[in-house]
């Protein structure tokens, strides 16, 4: 019973059964009773119909024959002309039959199969009138197959046009439910997303359709750069004048009202740089808008000219308003992160964030096997400044001190205040000669007349955070010891060193 199985289960087959059954139905009712005269007739719609059950059947379970399921419709015209000859001609009954397989073609196949369907309608009930004419077909058959034609036709056309209706019905709705779902996950996601702004562009990609997408922003001085993007044409060197008269995308961030341009080589403004800098064909300028304030600008490009349809614009308007939230939020956890890591009176690292840096520093200089210095400094006198000028004074000093000493420093390296009027600095890749030159700098720049006392410490092979802060520390306490004003290295295993002293 596994070949049964196989027929009730093969899906392309399944459509076929209708045309077998009802052709043998046709048959059985013309072979009964046998009176017929034209016996030719009727045995080659048998043969016909033998040859075309057992081929579909074998092909279909065989997996081949994709083109048969349109040959199959058609075949069953002949059967039902040759049907129709058998039981009398016009007299028949069987002329209904002809609508089955247009009505099959306008449920499964194109637009062109289904003429040609009708093509084989029209062949069924004239050629006989032509070719046998009366008695078997009488004048006023013409009236009849005309009839028939048109009526097939207009069957056809209606179904296949709902059909189609349906279709597009469907699929845009399986987009709409696609899109929801790539906002859905890509908003449960961004928490967890180091970069927020390039899987919003990302998201805009996937539900526009689209091949790239930026992500401008203001920077501030008056102009709109790149913040995020998706694909392979990178614009973080572009800078977009906030002028309306000169750029579409100016224009969508001052108006905060969507721009759909079709054709972007041929329209005015900025479009038309955008598509000789990233070879654009079609371009959507999204506004970003938070309450009433504008975010920026998504940018997404098609390659290939489209006409983005509304379901689209309606996605991409919800992703562009999930962006300005999700913008918001970044920008707020950003900033808590931020309070969470400076000290408020310097505004340089504080404590907690300076341990962290150490601690990968350390693991970092591990690895590499570079050189890693620490150094611990300290306002000399710094109570006693306080006592004479007051607490707002003293403030004012560390203020300026931690200014002074930021300016003389690489961007890879670390400042920290630690505590009070103690500092610490990370010096990544420096040999302790080049640490204690840095520091001899900072002593140099250090303002209002302070003087500035370290304690340096290079880190040695598998040293400990906590180790390398006391050796550190130690070498601080040895420069007080010593009358302060100066830097002191920390030993490996012999006595301090002085580097530096006024």
């Amino acid at each position: 019973m596994g070949w049964l199985r196989q027929i009730v289960t093969n899906d392309r087959l399944r459509r076929e059964l209708p045309f077998l059954a009802l052709a043998w139905a046709a048959l059985a009712s013309t072979y009964w009773p046998l009176h017929h005269s034209e016996g030719w007739a009727s045995t080659s719609a048998l043969v016909l119909t033998l040859v075309l059950t057992a081929g579909t059947v074998v092909l279909r379970l065989a997996g081949r024959a994709h083109r048969l399921e349109f040959l199959v419709p058609l075949t069953y015209i002949l059967v039902v002309a040759l049907l129709r000859q058998a039981e009398g001609g016009s007299q028949s009954g069987l002329s209904a039959l002809g609508l089955v397989p247009v009505v099959w073609t306008a449920l499964y196949a194109r637009r062109a199969e289904l003429v040609v369907m009708l093509s084989g309608l029209t062949l069924m009930v004239i050629v006989p009138i032509l070719v046998f004419g009366e008695p078997l077909y009488p004048a006023q058959e013409w009236r009849r197959a005309l009839l028939l034609v048109a009526v097939g036709s207009m069957i056809g056309f209606v179904i296949q046009h709902l059909v189609a209706d349906v279709t597009d019905r469907s699929e845009a709705m399986a987009r709409q439910t696609r899109m929801v779902e790539v906002i859905a996950t890509t908003m449960r996601q961004l928490p967890n997303d180091s970069d927020i702004r390039g899987r919003l562009c990302e998201a805009a990609v996937e539900v526009g359709g689209g091949d790239m997408a930026w992500l401008f922003e203001p920077d501030g001085d008056g102009h709109l750069v790149q913040k995020g993007r998706a694909g392979d044409v990178d614009l973080h060197t572009v800078q977009v004048v906030i002028d309306p008269r000169v750029s579409g995308a100016a224009r969508v961030f001052l108006e905060r009202e969507p721009l759909f341009v079709e054709d972007a080589a041929r329209h005015p403004g900025e479009s038309q740089k955008l598509a000789a800098l990233t070879g654009a064909a079609s371009v959507l300028f999204q506004p970003i808008v938070r309450g009433d304030e504008a975010r920026g600008v998504l940018v997404v490009v098609w390659r290939s000219m489209v006409s983005v349809d509304e379901h689209a614009h309606v996605a991409i308007g919800l992703l562009a308003t999930e962006i300005g939230a999700a913008l918001e939020r970044a920008d707020l956890l950003a900033e808590v992160q931020r309070l969470a890591d400076t000290d408020a009176l310097t505004q340089l690292r504080n404590r907690r964030r300076f341990s962290i840096d150490l601690d990968r520093e350390l693991s970092r200089a591990h690895r590499s096997e570079e050189p890693l210095c620490l150094a611990f400094l300290d306002l000399d006198h710094f109570k006693k400044f306080n006592d004479t000028f007051g607490h707002p004074a003293g403030d004012g000093l560390l203020r300026s001190a931690a200014l002074a000493w930021s300016g003389t420093l690489r961007a890879t390296d670390a400042l920290a205040r630690y505590g009070g009027e103690e500092f610490a600095l990370l010096l990544p890749g420096s040999t302790l000669d080049a640490a204690a030159t840095v520091l001899d700098r900072l002593r140099s720049v250090t303002p209002e007349g302070a003087t500035l006392s370290a304690g340096l410490a290079q880190a040695e092979v598998n040293e400990t955070a906590d180790g390398l802060m006391a050796r550190a520390d130690e070498a601080l306490y040895e420069a007080k010891r010593r009358g302060r004003d100066r830097v002191v290295r920390a030993p490996r295993g012999g006595s301090f060193r002085v580097v530096a002293n006024a």
